[in-house]
């Protein structure tokens, strides 16, 4: 099929192979969700899977339905659990995606063999890109490659390789940013965030909403209040930017792929369900009776017109059990969602906002989240298939 013919663009390769979005929010409102004395089912869009994975470690989630438009992030996610149920412990799963060193040649040899118990397109789709099984599918995506160019400026023209080690083991943000080349630092972002790069590598719907020419002064405001406000022990989101890796901390990287929780996912692949539909076509094919208690729809309206906004909209209200919560983020736009939407949940303006101010991933400029009125039902009768 056609998205596995790597020429096939622009939606062939994978958009990003590690999601930009950090669990925790979602980690913490199914913790909420679970004072309702039931177990908690959760709709989110897969992307790189590191949200629908680590959701897994929660005791209270019940199941986790991943959905994503791009077949390729889909085979990503397969890719990723089959490492997790395979994998000799941790250790052995992060060297294998790449979060941790490997001797040349182990990552393909051994990937190989996992390939053999996935689909026939999945594991085509991986044995024609064996250049990224070799450095590590946690670098393959167009995000990643953005972002090593970016760090590779960073390093040669803005602060020396030291500097950036200093400030991610304890080093002062305000002492960082006194040192850098502030010049080199702006036309960065000028150069890697400008519309033309974003254009080319994610198409016209990336930048629709968003001020014409906005994102590079976004961007470089989005950075400058992560090194500043939020603690760069643990934020591997932009520890894997600036330094290309995750950091040996607790917390340190995708729960996932961490100790105690990697563990308690790894028990849990089964819980997991993979489909590669867009958000409103798996709505309408959704079986009578199925519900929500949690739906993480990441970004996607930042993605679409209106008239697939409304689309989704009037889809999802239908399937939002009574008190379900719905989190949305947004990059570089207030744009306001369908009044049909709106009239049908209760929108928590103080919990989205104090999300956003503890939120690790910094890209969104927004973190909003709704909710369903009614309460949690925990007789059970919510039907739907499992």
């Amino acid at each position: 099929t056609r998205w596995m013919d790597r020429r096939a663009a622009p939606r062939t390769p994978l958009g990003c192979a590690q999601v930009r979005e950090d669990p925790r929010i979602e980690l913490a409102l199914a913790g909420e969700l679970a004072a309702g004395g039931r177990p908690v089912r959760v709709l989110t869009v897969a992307s790189g899977g590191c949200t629908a994975l680590s959701l897994l470690a929660a005791d209270e989630v019940d199941l986790v339905d991943a959905i994503d438009a791009n077949p390729a992030q889909i085979a990503l996610c397969d890719l990723k659990r089959a490492v997790l149920a395979e994998s000799g412990d941790l250790a052995e799963a992060r060297a294998l995606l790449g979060d941790a060193p490997a001797p040349p040649g182990w990552r393909v040899e051994r990937l190989r063999g996992l390939l053999d118990g996935l689909s026939e397109p999945v594991r085509r789709f991986w044995l024609d890109r064996e250049g990224d099984l070799e450095r590590g599918v946690l670098s393959a995506g167009r995000f990643e490659r953005l972002f090593a160019a970016l760090r590779a400026w960073l390093h040669e023209l803005v602060a020396p390789s030291p500097v950036w080690e200093a400030f991610f083991e304890g080093g002062d943000a305000g002492r960082l940013l006194e040192s850098i080349d502030r010049g080199f630092w702006e036309v960065g972002f000028g150069l890697f965030f400008d519309d033309r790069p974003l254009l080319e590598m994610f198409g016209p719907a990336a930048v629709q909403h968003a001020p014409r020419g906005s994102y590079a002064a976004y961007f470089r405001s989005a950075f400058e209040r992560a090194i500043r406000e939020l603690p760069a022990g643990d934020n591997y989101f932009l520890s894997s930017i600036v330094l290309g890796r995750t950091l040996e901390t607790p917390g340190g990287g995708p729960p996932y792929l961490r100790s105690p929780t990697g563990e308690r996912a790894r028990a849990r692949l089964d819980r997991l369900r993979l489909e590669a539909l867009d958000v409103g076509r798996f709505l309408a094919t959704r079986p009578p009776g199925t519900s929500y208690d949690l739906v993480n729809l990441s970004n996607v309206f930042d993605w679409m017109d209106d008239r697939e906004t409304e689309d989704v909209c009037s889809r999802l209200v239908p399937v939002l059990a009574p008190g379900a919560l719905v989190v949305l983020r947004q990059i570089n736009n207030e744009r306001p969602l369908p009044s049909s939407f709106l009239g049908s949940v209760e929108e928590d303006e103080a919990r989205g906002r104090e999300l956003h101010a503890s939120d690790r991933s910094f890209f969104y400029g927004r973190v909003r989240v709704w909710r369903r009125p009614g309460l949690l039902d925990s007789r059970g009768g919510r039907g739907g298939d499992r």
